[in-house]
Parts: C-alpha cells; sequence; structure tokens
C-alpha cells in the first residue's frame, strides 16, 4: 500500500510540473484598454479622420473633442474589443457625415498598444434602402495607445 502511495505521489506530482510549465508558456493576456488612444477611421470612399479616444473604468469613455464628439460604451476581452461610440457631429470631412452619427468598432487586439477592426457608422439620415432604416457608412479603423 505505501509503495502505491508513493508511485501515486509522483503521478501527482509530475502532473503538476507538467501544468506550471504548460501554463507559463502560454502568451500573456493583453492589457487592458484603459487609457488615451489615438484612433483613425477609415470609411470606405472618404478621407481618414483621426481622433483621440479616452477609455475609463467601468467601460465607458469620450471620444472626439467637445464640438464633434462623444460619450462611448466599450466591452474588451484578452483579445477584441467592442465599442459604440455617440458623435455629435459632423464627422469630418462632410463626405462621412454632415450630423451626428453613431459609430460602432469592432476589432482585434494586436499587442497591447495597437487594435484594428471594421466599422460602422450608422447617420442620422434616413435610407429606404437600409434594413436599419438609415443610411449606413463601413470602413476600417487603427487605434494605437498614446
Amino acid at each position: 500500500m505505501k509503495q502505491r502511495s508513493k508511485c501515486l505521489c509522483k503521478v501527482l506530482l509530475v502532473a503538476v510540473m507538467i501544468c506550471a510549465v504548460l501554463h507559463l508558456s502560454s502568451p500573456a493576456a493583453t492589457a487592458r484598454v484603459k487609457g488615451q488612444w489615438m484612433i483613425t477611421i477609415q470609411p470606405q470612399g472618404t478621407a481618414s479622420l483621426s481622433t483621440t479616444v479616452l477609455f475609463q473604468r467601468g467601460g465607458v469613455g469620450f471620444g472626439g473633442n467637445d464640438l464633434s464628439g462623444g460619450p462611448l460604451a466599450y466591452q474588451e476581452t484578452d483579445t477584441e474589443l467592442k465599442v459604440s461610440w455617440e458623435f455629435a457631429g459632423p464627422i469630418f470631412p462632410a463626405l462621412i457625415v454632415n450630423g451626428p452619427a453613431t459609430i460602432l468598432l469592432r476589432g482585434s487586439k494586436h499587442g497591447k498598444d495597437l487594435v484594428m477592426g471594421t466599422l460602422t457608422v450608422i447617420t442620422n439620415e434616413p435610407d429606404s434602402n437600409s434594413p436599419i432604416g438609415y443610411l449606413t457608412k463601413t470602413g476600417t479603423f487603427i487605434a494605437t495607445r498614446q
């Protein structure tokens, strides 16, 4: 019986050591986005727009400036970022949107200082051909930590 207990202890010890080694070799979690970022949005067919975004605790923040910006809500995982941003408008250049809009961002984290992905701009302009009833624009974005 003692021999069996010793063998079982050795097997458990080896299993714990293997688990520890595997855990140490796995990649570390990506840093959280809290803080100031520079975001560049590029809706298809228009010039790009760069502005600052401040991600705060509790999944909230603010993007843009006092004249043309607004509050945002975000969710993140170790690898992804999702943002819903109420932009007071206008979003310059005017080819993007003349008035207020909601900007949706869906991106992948690339290290701790870069997020890249797609964007959808939902305008306040009615569009009977759109399933949501408003003109939308799609494109890409890049965000870098400041």
